[in-house]
This record gives structure tokens, C-alpha cells and sequence, in this order.
């Protein structure tokens, strides 16, 4: 569990049952861009979205095109940005848009 959290897959939070003197954790699938931030983050995939080296890559040309489609539709105006940038530019163009976008979306607990 700590490994999917540290990595961005879930969230976990502790929360306090006064009423049963107890603490649970409560268990949250994030948004699909705080996943992607935090695989690039920890340089788990490059910025064209691939696995780092070390790591086999076999993605299906399937595969391929759903990463473009979803690359295209959350980037929007910005994708042309990414597309025409170098390889080694894209993984900071893509972290930048991520943080961004999800600085908006952060809500106050």
C-alpha cells in the first residue's frame, strides 16, 4: 500500500472515530494527473510517458494511442507546447501543466 501511495496510485488519509476511540485509514483514487505528476516526479516514466530505462517497454500501439487521445483532451491548448518541445523538454513541460492544473483543482479540507 505504501509503494501505490508513494507513487500516486491512492491517497490515504487517518482519520479519527471519537465515537469508537479509534483511527482508520480512508482510502481515495486521485485524479489520473496527480498519478502521471508522481510517476514523473519520481522519474518512474519520462516525459513521452515511457517506463525510465531499466524497465521494459512494451506498450501496443493501443496503448500508444490512448496516451496521445488523453495527452491531447487534458492538455488541450498546451499540447501543442508539449508535442513540438524535444524529448528531453517534454517531462518538464508535462510536470508544469500537471502541477498547475491540480493547483486549481485543490480543494481546502
Amino acid at each position: 500500500m505504501s509503494v501505490l501511495e508513494q507513487y500516486g496510485f491512492i491517497l490515504r488519509k487517518r482519520r479519527n472515530i471519537e465515537e469508537l476511540n479509534s483511527r482508520r485509514n480512508v482510502y481515495q483514487r486521485p485524479a489520473c494527473e496527480f498519478t502521471v505528476l508522481r510517476l514523473l516526479e519520481c522519474s518512474k516514466v519520462d516525459g513521452l510517458l515511457r517506463p525510465t530505462p531499466g524497465f521494459v517497454n512494451e506498450m501496443s500501439d493501443e496503448s500508444r494511442q490512448l496516451k496521445e487521445d488523453w495527452l491531447r483532451e487534458t492538455m488541450a491548448a498546451r499540447y501543442a507546447a508539449y508535442d513540438a518541445a524535444s524529448d528531453e523538454v517534454k517531462r518538464t513541460v508535462l510536470i508544469d501543466f500537471l502541477k498547475e492544473n491540480l493547483s486549481r483543482r485543490v480543494r481546502p479540507n
